[in-house]
């Protein structure tokens, strides 16, 4: 609370400065908790890589905002970015992923979603790093790259993890990779409450490819 926001002079931030501020403030046992607002994060590149111990956390019911009434004026005076800010900032709204859909273990709603949009790797984790999500989405993340020199670059179209991961009341879906359509991971991996549907990989593990060790609980 006593540092500056890691953002712009009238205090937003971006969601790649959040984590970059988190890398530094976390170190020993100390945490760093980025929370996430409800909406869409559409990224125009992958993520910076977790170094730290962070958690992020996304948007609660009640931080939900009231719902805006805006007028027809005040459409047409948007420029076409804003129009398409305006739309994502309202994007966590979506009945299939509800609590009490059968078979469905979800906590609550999830209302905060990452976006590849089918050309990204979403995040990476580095070794020694630990990264709890708690109700997040990752979705149409990519990691198709077998030419690249670095091997991560096609491996957890979602999650590429070498630390240790924990996955609470979130959701991966429709991600792909060569290898761990979804996550790739090698410390120990923990998936709670959670739904994962629809990641596919080239090669092997459709949802997860782990080298290292994983459970996985409703």
């Amino acid at each position: 609370p006593n540092l500056p926001a890691p953002g712009a002079p009238d205090g937003s931030c971006t969601l790649r400065a959040a984590i970059e501020t988190a890398n530094g403030l976390s170190g020993g046992n100390q945490r760093a908790v980025v929370v996430m607002r409800p909406g869409r994060y559409r990224l125009n590149g992958r993520l910076p890589d977790v170094t730290g111990h962070v958690e992020l956390r996304g948007a609660d019911l009640s931080q939900l905002p009231p719902p805006v009434k805006r007028t027809k004026a005040e459409r047409k005076r948007w420029s076409k970015d804003e129009a398409a800010r305006m739309a994502d900032a309202d994007d966590y709204k979506d009945s299939y992923f509800q609590p009490k859909r059968p078979g469905n273990h979800q906590l609550t709603p999830v209302t905060s979603i990452i976006d590849g949009g089918r050309r990204f790797q979403i995040l990476r984790t580095g070794y020694g790093s630990s990264l709890r999500v708690n109700s997040v989405r990752f979705e149409f993340g990519v990691a198709m790259d077998e030419s690249s020199n670095d091997p991560r670059d096609a491996l957890g179209g979602a999650l590429c993890v070498s630390g240790n991961l924990t996955l609470n009341n979130s959701i991966v879906r429709s991600n792909r990779a060569i290898n761990g359509g979804g996550l790739y991971t090698e410390g120990y991996t923990r998936l709670r409450h959670s739904v994962l549907t629809d990641n596919f990989a080239d090669q092997c593990g459709g949802l997860i490819y782990t080298a290292g060790v994983a459970s996985v609980d409703s």
